[in-house]
């Protein structure tokens, strides 16, 4: 029932400390935990857990980068995960491989530098999933579940076996998503002209003048296919499903998107950005 889906890429950062890349031990921290607390690989609900490891484009690092490539393998050479490794694009070119390689039903989607905080009731959360076909979406919060940052809606429910909380956002941070759905989400996340429009609407998070102007002037006239605060999945689905909340208001607007955080009100944090 369930493709665990993990990316990664070299990213020596210092606030990593001592586990940071090309150590494998920053994504080994992420993946023990999500054995540990939301499944474990050998389960009989998991099929073809992989890893997209997005290898360095430059020059000058790809030595470095692929001294963490073989770390990473170090780590998996005794469990069941896959590691695909490809040039780095950016997180939509490798979600979208990720999804052509695997086939069921739904994905838990981790980037590498997270920890799970709580066990996570996996077989629950599943069958919730599988008797109701409006959730499409439901992501482990790095907060209390309330109102905070691009959380500008967080409304508990009491209409499934496990408590959910409804929320007006789209975000990267660890999640299980209905396939189908996700899909669609990734492949039509390329940003537009029409994406700044609707960012200039959000309530929260919307573009400056001279973010615009940055924008325009790298993508569109440099050519770069990486735009921080542009290209990026999170941003672009989460200013669609905010202008739709807009247009229909919030009720309308949510039963089409999905999105649901795990827990009550006010539960969590499930889990944490480990370096932050």
């Amino acid at each position: 029932m369930l493709n665990p889906i993990f990316v990664t890429h070299y990213s020596p950062r210092a606030e990593y400390g001592d586990i940071a890349p090309p150590s494998g031990s920053l994504i080994e921290k992420t993946i023990s935990s999500v054995q540990s607390q939301v499944v474990d690989f050998s389960s009989d609900i998991v099929t073809d857990p992989l890893i997209v490891y997005n290898k360095p484009k430059d020059g000058h690092l790809q030595e470095e980068g692929a001294v963490y490539e073989q770390n990473i393998r170090d780590v998996i050479e005794d469990t069941e995960i896959e590691l695909h490794t490809k040039l780095n694009e950016g997180l939509r070119p490798a979600l979208q491989y990720a999804l052509k390689k695997t086939s069921a039903p739904y994905v838990l989607f981790v980037e590498h530098d997270w920890e799970f905080l709580q066990n996570i009731e996996i077989r629950s959360l599943l069958e919730v999933f599988e008797n109701n076909t409006r959730i499409n979406y439901v992501r482990f919060n790095k907060w209390e579940n309330s109102v905070k940052g691009n959380d500008t809606i967080v409304e508990e429910t009491a209409s499934y076996d496990i408590p959910l909380c409804k929320v007006s956002s789209f975000s990267n941070n660890p999640h299980i998503a209905r396939r189908d759905p996700y899909t669609d989400w990734i492949e039509n996340s390329e940003p537009s002209l029409r994406h700044v429009y609707r960012s200039l609407r959000r309530p929260r998070g919307s573009y400056s003048l001279q973010q615009i102007w940055r924008i325009f002037k790298n993508y569109y006239v440099l050519g770069k296919s990486q735009v921080k605060l542009f290209d990026g999945i999170e941003y672009v689905v989460d200013t669609k499903f905010k202008n739709e909340i807009r247009r229909l208001g919030f009720e309308q607007a949510h039963s089409r998107m999905g999105t649901y955080l795990y827990g009550g009100k006010m539960s969590g944090p499930h889990v944490r950005h480990l370096g932050r």
